[in-house]
């Protein structure tokens, strides 16, 4: 049963809720495609910045360096939140779909009712935010050591 009190037929599923479905898998699917990158390119900021400061080798600029990290690593938490933000919004929109246009035995069937757990939620996007942040740690470190 959907909100309205009717059953929906799959079938009969009019194509602006298709193409909403649609679009709401393309963008889950970029957005957890782009995770890993941006930390991987926070990682390689890291140690471009690292390198730099021991080819520089001028004590004084280290705390430059150092800004320069943790900068880095705030940018790349902002776009890994916002990214973690967007997830949500779209799964809720997959939610709302699943609700309103699929037949209960459907959604039962297919276990679209399931709660997420927590790692399902912020595993992936936390455990990549710890790893930029242990990253830009162990930076700064090995910066301020030499």
């Amino acid at each position: 049963m959907s909100a309205s009190g009717e059953d929906h037929d799959p079938q009969e599923m009019p194509n602006r809720i298709l193409l909403v479905y649609k679009d709401a898998l393309d963008n889950l699917k970029f957005l957890k495609e782009q995770q890993w990158p941006v930390t991987k390119y926070a990682l390689t900021a890291y140690g471009t910045l690292f390198a730099a400061a021991k080819i520089i080798n001028v004590p004084s600029y280290n705390g430059l360096f150092i800004a320069a990290v943790w900068l880095v690593f705030l940018f790349s938490l902002a776009v890994l939140v916002s990214f973690m933000h967007g997830v949500r919004r779209f799964r809720a929109r997959l939610r709302w779909i699943y609700d309103n246009c699929f037949q209960a035995e459907e959604r039962e069937g297919l276990e679209l009712g399931q709660p997420k757990h927590f790692f399902d939620r912020f595993g992936f996007g936390g455990g990549l935010m710890a790893v930029s942040f242990f990253g830009a740690l162990l930076a700064s470190l090995a910066i301020s050591r030499g």
